[in-house]
């Protein structure tokens, strides 16, 4: 499998496992420390504790899924991948939270692609 298409892979399980709320298949995805850059400073977060955007959509939240409206890959080589995707968070109620540009980095650690940092912003 090519790195692209490992990343890939890895940004589609990511989403699958964020929607089922599956703690552990989440984690399986996330190569640490992984990084954070949103509003305010970089998060940085370890092993066992949650990357902010699994704390943004807890069961108080009004989030029901989101979705990968669309992915590209801007760079690759043999242990790193950029992608520059859009995502959407929905309501329970069928309504949209919003829509953001995120660029994924995700990277090949000890034979293993995961997630390695994220930036995201609202879509413009």
């Amino acid at each position: 499998m090519s790195a692209a298409a490992a990343a890939l892979k890895v940004l589609e399980d990511y989403m699958a496992a964020f929607n089922a709320r599956d703690a552990d298949a989440f984690e399986a995805t996330i190569n640490h420390p992984h990084v954070s850059l949103g509003p305010g400073a970089p998060v940085v977060t370890g092993p066992g504790r949650p990357i902010p955007a699994w704390s943004a959509t807890d069961h108080s939240s009004d989030w029901s899924h989101s979705t990968l409206d669309r992915r590209q890959v801007l760079h690759d080589s043999d242990d790193k991948v950029h992608i520059a995707a859009r995502t959407t968070r929905h309501r329970r109620d069928g309504g949209v939270i919003g829509t953001y540009d995120v660029i994924y980095v995700i990277t090949c650690e000890g034979g293993r692609w995961g997630m390695k940092a994220l930036s995201g912003m609202p879509a413009t």
